[in-house]
């Protein structure tokens, strides 16, 4: 990643944390006693990341909030290193854009940003980026993957909000009910 400032990062104003060479699940820590605010935040970014995996024909499990929100993407096995194949290149590409898609979705509803879960995203996306367009170019890769994805979530906002909104009443969502929401 680029160390000076004024990259999409940095005008994202993500802490230089987000930088370290940190793999995670997708989650967002929702700390107990949290508004009800944040806990409609993390429904937001676990549906955003149900969403874009469901547009790029990944296999979503479940979304949950309780008791520690996440979304279920069935795995697969991403190629090492650089990509040597077109379709290498299109699963880091695609991992890329699930895994910045709650930092997309937080951004399309005007959230605050900084959240530990959005960090963890883009520590992880920044990674992916690396082996995707190598270090010097691995912030770019990530500040375009996250403009795109979130033009992506734009045109959806509507079902994005009623699965947010059914994610919080329940606190979970099966695979058939994120696919449904999101077809409406």
């Amino acid at each position: 990643m680029v160390a000076a400032g004024g990259g999409p990062i940095e005008r994202m104003g993500w802490t230089a944390s987000a930088r370290s060479k940190h793999v995670s699940a997708v989650t967002v820590a929702v700390p107990p006693g949290s508004q009800k605010g944040e806990f409609s935040r993390a429904a937001i970014h676990e549906v955003g990341h149900a969403a874009i995996a469901v547009l790029v024909g990944r296999t979503v499990c479940s979304v949950r909030l309780r008791p520690r929100p996440e979304t279920v993407v069935a795995p697969r096995a991403l190629p090492r290193g650089r990509p040597k194949t077109d379709a290498d290149r299109a699963l880091l590409e695609s991992e890329v854009m699930v895994t910045v898609a709650g930092i997309a979705a937080e951004r399309v509803f005007g959230l605050a940003r900084d959240a530990a879960g959005a960090l963890d995203d883009l520590s992880r996306a920044a990674d992916l980026a690396v082996r995707l367009s190598g270090p010097a170019r691995a912030e770019a890769t990530v500040g375009h993957f996250l403009s795109v994805v979130e033009r992506m979530l734009q045109g959806r906002r509507t079902q994005l909000a009623a699965a947010a909104r059914a994610l919080q009443a329940s606190g979970h969502l099966q695979a058939d009910d994120v696919k449904a929401r999101l077809h409406r």
